[in-house]
């Protein structure tokens, strides 16, 4: 596995909420931002990283400062 700084982080973060990646991708869903379990899974490995638009996405999700992912 390649990890790199935003994995490490997106794993924190799905970790410290105790989330899976399923239920990650849910609520990736519910904000219309449709993306599979399995890209989330290489985004964990740190084999590739979300487009820009998904990262605030995400950091809308986890409530965390922007640029902080």
């Amino acid at each position: 596995m390649v990890y790199n700084e935003f994995s490490r982080q997106l794993r924190h973060l799905i970790s410290d909420r105790n989330l899976t990646q399923k239920a990650l991708t849910d609520k990736l869903k519910s904000q219309r931002c449709s993306r599979s379990v399995s890209a989330v899974s290489k985004w964990v490995k740190g084999t590739r990283t979300p487009p820009a638009e998904v990262v605030e996405v995400l950091e809308d999700i986890f409530e965390v400062k922007k640029g902080w992912l």
